[in-house]
Parts: C-alpha cells; sequence; structure tokens
C-alpha cells in the first residue's frame, strides 16, 4: 500500500485521500463482526490508517496538486 500512496501523491492527488477513506471504512465497518486481524488476509482498517499516517511525511515530499 505504500507505492499507491506514493503514486497517488506523485500523480497530484492529495495522500490524506486515502487516509480519510480507511477512517470512513472502519467507521461503516463497527456494526459488523468481523475475525481477528490475525485471522484475516488483510489488515484492520486501524492497521492500514497507522501505516499511511507513517508514510504521509514521505508521501508529501512528493505531492503537487493537479492542475
Amino acid at each position: 500500500m505504500r507505492d499507491f500512496i506514493y503514486y497517488m501523491a506523485k500523480a497530484g492527488y492529495d495522500p490524506h485521500a486515502a487516509r480519510d477513506l480507511w477512517v470512513r471504512m472502519a467507521e461503516a465497518s463497527k456494526s459488523g463482526a468481523r475475525p481477528p486481524e490475525f485471522l484475516s488476509t488483510h489488515p484492520s482498517e486501524t492497521t492500514r490508517i497507522r501505516q499511511i499516517e507513517a508514510w504521509m511525511p514521505e508521501a508529501m515530499t512528493y505531492f503537487r496538486p493537479a492542475r
């Protein structure tokens, strides 16, 4: 996912939008029962949000708003 955030920034899309998406996904999934993350094939929304936040400073070095 890290590469996706960098490509997004290089293409002129604000990478903060990726974090916002996963925050909304986490809110939407609160009502459903889910297996623990270690039994899942994908990271939880919370883990994805933390990863995106960790990668954000570097991604922002590539970001130039699209014209």
